[in-house]
């Protein structure tokens, strides 16, 4: 247990290629996994990483190197273990974000798009994966589905009209939400699962969209 892990609140990219590095779904969940770990007071390892990635460690130094590299990941500690250095990783922040910037100057539109396209898809992927993973153990695993039993999850899709001075204050309540769920831990000793929270709020083009509501939950 560390009780001096120093993160920052948020991570800001400002470049193309730190955008492409974190658009990879093996990238997220190796942050994700890292991160998970820091708030209960833990550094992570790439062994540690890959037992929990159910991976190799060989197919993790590759991935945990450019995080690195990019200032994603930081070390928090090293150990000598059997003669060879062993760095013990933690996330550089809580949040991370795009540089408005990095759309006005640089590289052409079109590659800037593909990173961000690539980002929003290891993003969505890495949702789809964790639901997927869900559903299958609760229709496969007798106790899984009697430990999910009465758990609420929602997934909600919805549309609305906007003028942009209450476009922005609903973004910042949302902000202000998602860094409390963030800061959130379960006490200790009661039992708890990993919850994911994923939303994306955009203006939608066209002046017509067509009005969308679609929600799952289980009470």
């Amino acid at each position: 247990m560390y009780d001096n892990i120093q993160i920052d609140e948020l991570f800001t990219i400002a470049d193309l290629e730190t955008l492409k590095v974190i658009s990879d779904p093996l990238r997220m969940r190796i942050l994700d996994a890292t991160g998970l770990a820091n708030q209960l007071g833990e550094l992570r390892t790439v062994k540690q990483l890959a037992a929990e990635l159910e991976t190799e460690p060989a197919r993790l130094y590759y991935h945990v190197n450019l995080l690195e590299k990019h200032g994603l990941l930081k070390v928090g500690e090293t150990q000598v273990v059997s003669g060879i250095i062993e760095k013990h990783y933690q996330v550089a922040a809580l949040s991370i974000t795009i540089d408005r910037d990095l759309f006005a100057a640089g590289a052409g539109h079109d590659e800037k798009s593909e990173a961000v396209m690539a980002l929003l898809d290891s993003t969505l992927d890495a949702v789809r994966a964790d639901m997927l993973r869900l559903v299958r153990a609760i229709g496969e695993d007798e106790a899984a589905a009697a430990r999910f039993s009465g758990k609420r999850g929602q997934i909600t899709r919805e549309n609305a009209r906007l003028s942009p001075a209450q476009a922005e204050a609903f973004n910042e309540r949302l902000l202000a939400l998602m860094n409390e769920f963030r800061k959130m831990s379960a006490p200790e000793g009661e039992e708890s699962s990993v919850y994911g929270l994923t939303f994306v709020f955009n203006p939608i083009l066209g002046d017509n969209p067509p009005a969308a509501e679609i929600k799952i939950s289980e009470n």
